[in-house]
């Protein structure tokens, strides 16, 4: 079910990831942070600061999947995302709302919730609106990457 954090893991090696990830979050501080260590590991990064531009973004990737049959080349642009990550209380649409929206569009994806409240009865609600795992902010950089390794198998490790 729900893969808890372990912030205690240590590991002097670091992998490297290849994909995509898309992150929605209205505080430039914590985009910042995210996507400088999403862009480290190795990931290209889209962003959005908006909820309804998440789904938009996601919905439109799955339209062009559809109606271009052959995604066969490698040149080609963002194929899918490896992994979302979601501001839960971002204004507006709330970040399980749109989880709940990309679930119908993409079950596969792994959505990962941002949030100040980590606690265990809410990752349970997560978990019924698709999120499979929560990172707590201010992010961490080990958690982040112990979350990345679980979802995204790395292309080879320094």
């Amino acid at each position: 079910m729900f893969a808890l954090n372990n912030v205690n893991r240590k590991t002097d090696k670091k992998p490297i990831f290849n994909g995509y990830a898309l992150v929605c979050d209205n505080n430039p501080m914590n985009l910042l942070l995210i996507c400088d260590h999403l862009k480290i590991a190795g990931l290209n990064v889209i962003i959005t600061v908006d909820g309804d531009d998440c789904i938009e973004i996601v919905k439109t990737l799955a339209q062009r999947l559809i109606n271009n049959s052959d995604t066969s080349s490698e040149n080609d642009a963002v194929k899918h995302f490896d992994l979302i990550f979601i501001d839960i209380q971002i204004p507006g649409i709330n970040g399980l709302e749109i989880s709940n929206k990309i679930k119908r569009i993409d079950e596969e994806v792994p959505i990962i919730a941002l949030t100040n409240d980590n606690f265990i009865e809410n990752r349970m609600t997560y978990y019924k609106y698709g999120i499979v795992d929560c990172l707590g902010k201010p992010i961490r950089k080990q958690d982040l990457w112990y979350c990345l390794e679980k979802y995204i198998t790395p292309k080879y490790v320094m």
